[in-house]
């Protein structure tokens, strides 16, 4: 429940993220907790549980992939899953991540990892976005709608540009 939307373009990558947290049958978009950050050098939006997205943001204090590729993120989110296993006996992952790192963008969905080169969008309000950024918008424009549109996405939007 959320959705996360992310472009590359030439100098830049900007992301947006909604703000809606669910516990229950309640949502809240008042908490502090974002799904959208920047972790020392490394932004990170995630979509899935709120618990493995602050342990994701946690890891990322101490660790991050080695270089800006498939295989590295790959082996970043296999010594994620590991610490996380140490840490609250469950190295099960299962949020949807997108990271950007040294001018590169990267999708994750457990063990699946993809550069994202133009564009992509994640979670519950992510046909809505991905049209949006199919038709050229950005991932505001894309957040923005999937607010409007999915039950399961809330405003406010938060937004985070990094520099390639």
């Amino acid at each position: 429940m959320s959705v996360i939307a992310c472009r590359v373009y030439a100098d830049r990558i900007e992301m947006a993220a909604d703000s809606i947290l669910v516990s229950g049958w309640s949502q809240r978009t008042d908490a502090k907790h974002t799904k959208l950050v920047k972790v020392r050098d490394v932004v990170v939006g995630s979509c899935g549980l709120a618990s493995e997205s602050g342990l994701m943001q946690l890891f990322l204090m101490t660790h991050r992939p080695k270089f800006a590729d498939v295989d590295s993120v790959l082996e970043f989110m296999g010594e994620f899953a590991t610490w996380k296993g140490k840490r609250i006996n469950d190295s099960t992952t299962t949020n949807q991540y997108i990271l950007a790192f040294d001018g590169k963008a990267f999708v994750t969905q457990e063990y699946f990892v993809d550069e994202v080169v133009n564009y992509y969008a994640i979670g519950a309000g992510q046909d809505f976005a991905t049209a949006v950024l199919h038709l050229g918008g950005n991932p505001s424009d894309a957040v923005d709608t999937a607010i409007a549109l999915s039950v399961f996405c809330a405003a406010p939007r938060v937004n985070l540009t990094v520099g390639k």
